[in-house]
């Protein structure tokens, strides 16, 4: 009777690993933790992000030469001026330095006529673009307003950056601080040569 109920028990747990698991218990089922609180991912931009986004919309306002958000005016001291008709946010665009793209060489021999007509005036913005000294003349009238910013040593509130499109610098004037409504747009010329200093001693200011 024992071997009889051996062969039994044998042939039970044959049935058993052929496949019949009716009698086992059965295993649950490893749940992840996404099934129950969906993945969140970050939307936040990086800084590279950011500032290719910055760079694109200046890209666009110069294109378009757009000039929005100032006017000139006709200052006490210096002239003609540029203020402010809104406010404007630290590093945000103003408006272009718009001339034309001349060597520093071609600047000179220009510099050298307009001195012979002082009432012309001299508009002159020199700058270094691939270890090469540039200049863009905006001395003729072209009726966009970067060329009449007035020069602050002391208090400026507008500094200019350099961005290149298709290999061509442009000259963007932008806000160094946070500007109120109403306010002179000034920045510095940077002229610090005796020469210069002597003719518009306001250059010290």
């Amino acid at each position: 009777m024992a071997c009889r109920a051996r062969r039994e028990i044998a042939k039970l747990k044959r049935r058993d690993d052929d496949g019949n698991d009716e009698h086992r218990p059965k295993k649950r089922k490893q749940q992840m933790i996404t099934e129950h609180f969906p993945l969140r991912r970050s939307s936040r931009q990086t800084k590279s992000m950011v500032e290719k986004e910055k760079f694109d919309a200046m890209a666009e306002k110069l294109k378009n030469k757009e000039e929005e958000g100032i006017e000139k005016f006709a200052t006490e001291e210096k002239g003609w001026g540029v203020r402010s008709t809104r406010p404007f946010s630290k590093g945000e665009f103003i408006c272009e330095y718009s001339g034309e793209l001349i060597s520093a060489e071609e600047a000179k021999d220009r510099e050298a006529r307009y001195a012979l007509v002082p009432e012309v005036g001299c508009y002159m913005y020199y700058f270094e673009f691939l270890g090469r000294k540039m200049c863009v003349d905006a001395t003729a009238d072209n009726k966009r307003h970067g060329r009449l910013l007035n020069h602050s040593k002391i208090n400026p509130n507008v500094v200019t950056k350099m961005v290149i499109l298709d290999n061509v610098p442009y000259l963007c004037l932008v806000a160094g601080r946070d500007i109120c409504k109403g306010e002179q747009l000034e920045y510095d010329y940077g002229d610090r040569s005796k020469m210069s200093v002597q003719s518009h001693p306001w250059l010290v200011k």
